[in-house]
């Protein structure tokens, strides 16, 4: 009878623990930078916790518009349940992340908030990181990471992650290749360096294209940088 009295209090425990009917557990959430990718968990760079190591599986729920790669922005659903480790791990039910890239029509320093023209005309009003450095930021176009979810307002608005500043650089394309061309001979040529899906189809060399970048540029002869977009200008 003890036993049968045992068994039952902690059946009863455990049915306390779950979720009632219809209720859904409940969803924890961080954000940060990937740092690495590897086929079974995503490392972050996250401002609450530091590093983190964020596991997938087959159960995990991709909600992205890109492939993701190191240095990009994401947003990570997990079940709360954290270990002590170094990195601190965590479970990816879900992982979510969106971007826009366009011009910077006007910037609003006291409300921290940009407003985002894209290629097709759209505007979305940006609200700012906290930990983005306004005085500073003075770049003519962005590339906005956040979790796409807009309001319905004109402009929709939406809150940033991550901002990336862009700056652009356009030029004939002198040599092609899998994954760099060249713009421009000599002195003056710069190799543009771009992910798979960036190049738009049917360039050729002669072609005047427009990059835009992170405005960080190599040292190297020549010069180099990494495509976040290439539109074609002109054939």
């Amino acid at each position: 009878m003890r036993k049968l009295f045992s068994l039952l209090l902690i059946l009863s425990t455990l049915l306390a623990a779950l979720p009632a009917s219809g209720e859904e557990a409940e969803v924890f959430a961080l954000e940060g930078t990937i740092v690495e990718i590897t086929d079974d968990a995503l490392l972050l760079n996250t401002q609450a916790y530091g590093e983190v190591q964020a596991a997938t599986d087959e159960d995990t729920v991709w909600d992205t518009d890109v492939d993701l790669a190191p240095g990009d922005y994401v947003y990570v659903d997990y079940n709360g349940q954290m270990t002590r480790s170094v990195p601190a791990q965590v479970h990816a039910a879900r992982v979510c992340s969106y971007r826009l890239l366009g011009d910077v029509v006007e910037i609003d320093a006291e409300a921290k908030t940009l407003l985002l023209r894209l290629q097709n005309e759209v505007e979305y009003r940006v609200n700012l990181p906290e930990t983005l450095d306004m005085e500073s930021f003075d770049a003519p176009r962005a590339l906005v990471y956040f979790n796409g979810v807009a309001t319905m307002s004109l402009p929709a608005q939406i809150s940033a992650g991550l901002v990336v500043p862009g700056y652009t650089a356009q030029g004939e394309i002198t040599e092609l290749g899998e994954d760099s061309l060249m713009l421009g001979e000599g002195q003056e040529a710069l190799q543009v360096n771009f992910a798979a899906g960036t190049l738009p189809e049917g360039l050729a060399v002669g072609d005047i294209i427009r990059v835009t970048y992170d405005g960080v540029a190599t040292r190297s002869l020549p010069a180099q940088i990494s495509a976040m977009e290439i539109v074609e200008i002109s054939r």
